[in-house]
Protein backbone atom coordinates (compact mmCIF):
# COMPACT_ATOMS: atom_id res chain seq x y z
CA UNK A 1 0.00 0.00 0.00
CA UNK A 2 1.39 3.37 -1.02
CA UNK A 3 1.21 5.77 1.93
CA UNK A 4 2.14 8.84 -0.10
CA UNK A 5 -1.15 8.91 -2.02
CA UNK A 6 -3.35 8.76 1.06
CA UNK A 7 -4.80 12.11 2.16
CA UNK A 8 -3.77 13.57 5.47
CA UNK A 9 -6.29 13.39 8.25
CA UNK A 10 -8.50 15.44 9.07
CA UNK A 11 -8.64 16.72 5.48
CA UNK A 12 -7.89 20.35 6.36
CA UNK A 13 -8.28 21.40 2.75
CA UNK A 14 -12.02 20.68 2.79
CA UNK A 15 -12.76 21.21 6.50
CA UNK A 16 -15.19 24.00 7.28
CA UNK A 17 -15.01 25.25 10.88
CA UNK A 18 -18.23 24.87 12.81
CA UNK A 19 -19.56 27.28 15.40
CA UNK A 20 -19.39 24.63 18.10
CA UNK A 21 -15.75 23.79 17.44
CA UNK A 22 -14.79 27.46 17.41
CA UNK A 23 -16.62 28.01 20.71
CA UNK A 24 -14.88 25.00 22.23
CA UNK A 25 -11.47 26.34 21.26
CA UNK A 26 -12.43 29.83 22.46
CA UNK A 27 -13.55 28.34 25.79
CA UNK A 28 -10.05 26.97 26.33
CA UNK A 29 -8.37 30.20 25.24
CA UNK A 30 -10.50 32.30 27.61
CA UNK A 31 -9.63 29.96 30.47
CA UNK A 32 -5.92 30.42 29.80
CA UNK A 33 -6.33 34.22 29.51
CA UNK A 34 -8.19 34.39 32.82
CA UNK A 35 -5.51 32.30 34.53
CA UNK A 36 -2.70 34.57 33.38
CA UNK A 37 -4.71 37.72 34.15
CA UNK A 38 -5.29 36.57 37.72
CA UNK A 39 -1.61 35.64 38.19
CA UNK A 40 -0.47 39.03 36.83
CA UNK A 41 -3.02 40.85 39.01
CA UNK A 42 -1.87 39.05 42.16
CA UNK A 43 1.79 39.72 41.35
CA UNK A 44 0.96 43.37 40.75
CA UNK A 45 -0.73 43.59 44.17
CA UNK A 46 2.28 42.02 45.88
CA UNK A 47 4.71 44.32 44.10
CA UNK A 48 2.97 47.38 45.47
CA UNK A 49 2.19 46.17 48.98
CA UNK A 50 4.22 48.92 50.68
CA UNK A 51 2.63 52.38 50.83
CA UNK A 52 5.80 54.11 49.67
CA UNK A 53 5.90 51.95 46.52
CA UNK A 54 2.30 52.79 45.75
CA UNK A 55 3.05 56.52 45.95
CA UNK A 56 6.05 56.20 43.65
CA UNK A 57 4.09 54.08 41.21
CA UNK A 58 1.18 56.49 41.10
CA UNK A 59 3.48 59.43 40.42
CA UNK A 60 5.55 57.75 37.70
CA UNK A 61 3.63 55.17 35.77
CA UNK A 62 -0.05 55.50 36.57
CA UNK A 63 -1.13 57.29 33.40
CA UNK A 64 1.02 55.20 31.10
CA UNK A 65 -0.24 51.84 32.36
CA UNK A 66 -3.81 52.87 33.15
CA UNK A 67 -5.17 52.41 29.64
CA UNK A 68 -3.34 49.12 29.19
CA UNK A 69 -4.83 47.66 32.38
CA UNK A 70 -8.29 48.95 31.48
CA UNK A 71 -8.00 47.12 28.16
CA UNK A 72 -6.81 43.97 29.96
CA UNK A 73 -9.70 44.29 32.40
CA UNK A 74 -12.17 44.61 29.53
CA UNK A 75 -10.69 41.46 28.00
CA UNK A 76 -10.97 39.69 31.37
CA UNK A 77 -14.64 40.67 31.68
CA UNK A 78 -15.30 39.36 28.16
CA UNK A 79 -13.45 36.11 28.89
CA UNK A 80 -15.25 35.67 32.20
CA UNK A 81 -18.65 36.24 30.58
CA UNK A 82 -17.93 33.83 27.74
CA UNK A 83 -16.43 31.19 30.02
CA UNK A 84 -19.44 31.41 32.34
CA UNK A 85 -21.98 31.06 29.51
CA UNK A 86 -20.10 28.18 27.86
CA UNK A 87 -19.63 26.50 31.23
CA UNK A 88 -23.37 26.59 31.88
CA UNK A 89 -23.96 24.96 28.49
CA UNK A 90 -21.43 22.22 29.33
CA UNK A 91 -23.24 21.62 32.63
CA UNK A 92 -26.47 21.07 30.71
CA UNK A 93 -24.64 18.70 28.37
CA UNK A 94 -23.36 16.76 31.38
CA UNK A 95 -26.98 16.19 32.37
CA UNK A 96 -27.75 15.02 28.79
CA UNK A 97 -29.86 18.11 28.06
CA UNK A 98 -29.63 19.76 24.65
CA UNK A 99 -27.43 17.28 22.84
CA UNK A 100 -29.27 17.17 19.51
CA UNK A 101 -27.83 19.24 16.67
CA UNK A 102 -30.65 21.81 16.59
CA UNK A 103 -30.28 22.69 20.28
CA UNK A 104 -26.46 22.60 20.07
CA UNK A 105 -26.46 25.23 17.31
CA UNK A 106 -29.12 27.28 19.13
CA UNK A 107 -27.14 27.20 22.38
CA UNK A 108 -23.99 28.28 20.51
CA UNK A 109 -25.79 31.35 19.19
CA UNK A 110 -27.25 31.96 22.65
CA UNK A 111 -23.77 31.84 24.19
CA UNK A 112 -22.51 34.49 21.76
CA UNK A 113 -25.52 36.71 22.44
CA UNK A 114 -25.36 36.31 26.24
CA UNK A 115 -21.62 36.94 26.24
CA UNK A 116 -22.00 40.30 24.56
CA UNK A 117 -24.95 41.24 26.80
CA UNK A 118 -23.08 40.28 30.00
CA UNK A 119 -19.90 42.02 28.85
CA UNK A 120 -21.73 45.20 27.86
CA UNK A 121 -23.69 45.30 31.09
CA UNK A 122 -20.60 44.65 33.21
CA UNK A 123 -18.51 47.29 31.47
CA UNK A 124 -21.36 49.78 31.73
CA UNK A 125 -21.75 49.14 35.47
CA UNK A 126 -17.98 49.20 35.99
CA UNK A 127 -17.49 52.58 34.30
CA UNK A 128 -20.72 54.10 35.66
Amino acid sequence: MNCKTRPLSPHLQIYRPQVTSILSILHRITGVYMFFFIVISVLRMFLFSKPIDILQYSQNDAEMLRNFFILMLFGFIFCLSFHLCAGIRYLFWTCNIGLNMKSVNLSAKLIIFCTFICTSLSVYLFFL
